[in-house]
């Protein structure tokens, strides 16, 4: 069994990576940052580090930095993990002493290929790991709780641990519940765990209605899907935002197929359908058209009729249900609630059977994506226009496809939002081209105009 320490500050892709990794048989250990990660290494040095370039408190520049300025840990082997591309070149890598890179959202096979090579070169000796130091690690001090969280954080430490250890004995590993929970209980941050302890607490109730619920705020959305999908759960889960709705079905913990309510119209079907060239978009308005008061338009009926194959339904509904679970994990605040059900016949006939994780990392990276996007467009009502003296002294080739689309729509006139329609495409892939035009001062947010004083 081999030790990799994960530094990362996104607690969903530590989980994520933790858990492809422990499926591999490695002993894992996480760290929210740079001065964390370093704690972990003094306590006993890792034979493997994964490092995120851009963390808070200390990046992953620094922290490699710090690194070999260890006498016994300056030869462990580091990956780095980026969400952005041009953040994993050969100078990053030889900056940081990097052995190899991987980009953020990755496969789960992509990282296990990426982990087996990495240990394989330490173990060649191309990179010695040194011994680790003797003696155990003193185990944290946590401050004194009260009674009530004390018995939640208990409560929820050996739910989850009697969740994995489930998992665990249907593959064949044995490990017993109070020795799980007792390092749940140490590792896992006290306030996730009182809020878990309360959901579980009124699962077990036996109330009618949902089994698990609670807020975004105070619980994460990702670690309620990862929950879900540990406990192997068949039923719907319901996240609410003001007038916003999202569904999404699960069955034995994969996600069948996502539905909406009152979210922006770049979520419907029909949009999947034409980008993918399924459909003509003048053929889907005459559809719409024709069924307008009557019921929704169906994939399947779009397959009876003969107008998309079983196929192209298929992969859109997969863009479709992926997207509406990307948008939900940026919500700052509403609720989640998850009855347990029979699969209806819309997700029965879906059934995509999509893995948690895959959408995890690619919503995670989004999040993150729009994080910076928001620095630049602070609200979808600002109106941008073009700076044709700058996009004129740009070479031919200098712009994309993709790129001068969205700059033809930028007119001076229209806001944001309804660039985002005029273009036909998703907001994120929208924005983020928006963005590259902002920030490379091809386009501008045009400047309210000063009405002189009235004479």
């Amino acid at each position: 069994m081999r030790r990799v320490l994960v530094v990362d500050d996104s607690a969903l892709v530590r989980r994520v990576v933790e858990r492809v990794l422990h499926d591999e048989g490695h002993e894992v250990v996480t760290a929210a940052d740079g001065r964390e990660g370093l704690e972990r290494v003094h306590e006993r040095v890792p034979d493997l580090i994964l490092v995120d370039l851009v963390m808070p408190h200390l990046d992953g520049v620094g922290f490699c930095a710090a690194l070999r300025e260890l006498a016994n840990a300056r030869h462990v082997p580091v990956v780095l993990m980026s969400a952005r591309a041009g953040g994993l070149g050969p100078t990053t890598l030889a900056r940081c002493g990097a052995l190899d890179a991987i980009a953020k959202p990755f496969a789960p096979e992509a990282l296990r290929a990426v982990v087996s090579r990495a240990l394989r070169v330490a173990v060649n000796g191309a990179v010695l790991a040194a011994a680790p130091p003797t003696g155990e690690a003193l185990e944290p001090c946590r401050p004194q709780d009260s009674f009530e969280v004390a018995r939640d954080a208990d409560l929820a430490a050996r739910r989850i641990a009697e969740i994995a250890v489930g998992v665990l004995r249907a593959r064949g590993s044995e490990l017993a519940v109070a020795v799980l929970a007792d390092g749940i209980r140490r590792d896992v941050r006290e306030p996730v765990l009182e809020q878990l302890g309360r959901v579980f607490r009124q699962a077990d109730g036996g109330n009618e209605g949902p089994c698990l619920e609670g807020r975004l705020g105070e619980v994460a959305l990702g670690d309620v899907l990862q929950i879900l999908e540990q406990q192997r759960q068949t039923g719907r889960l319901t996240i609410t935002s003001g007038t916003r709705a999202i569904e999404a079905w699960l069955r034995d913990g994969l996600l069948d197929v996502a539905t909406s309510r009152g979210v922006a119209p770049e979520f419907l079907l029909g949009r999947y359908l034409v980008q993918d060239g399924a459909l003509e978009r003048a053929e889907l308005e005459t559809l719409l058209r024709q069924r307008a008061g009557i019921r929704p338009l169906l994939g399947t009926q779009l397959v009876r009729l003969g107008y998309v194959t079983r196929e192209e339904l298929h992969a859109a509904l997969v863009r479709q249900t992926s997207e509406l679970l990307y948008e939900a994990l940026r919500w700052r605040s509403g609720r989640f609630a998850f009855e347990r059900g029979a699969t209806p016949p819309q997700a029965a006939e879906a059934r995509l059977g999509l893995p948690v994780a895959a959408v995890l990392l690619e919503g995670l990276r989004r999040v993150d994506e729009w994080r910076l996007i928001e620095e630049q467009i602070r609200d979808f009502e600002d109106v941008l226009e073009p700076l044709p003296h700058v996009v004129g002294r740009l070479p031919p080739d200098a712009l994309g496809d993709e790129d001068r689309r969205v700059l033809a729509a930028v007119d001076g006139v229209r806001t944001v939002r309804e660039i985002v329609t005029a273009v036909g495409g998703g907001s994120f892939e929208v924005c983020s081209v928006l963005f590259r035009l902002l920030t490379g001062g091809l386009v501008r947010r045009r400047l309210p105009s000063i009405e002189p004083p009235a004479p």
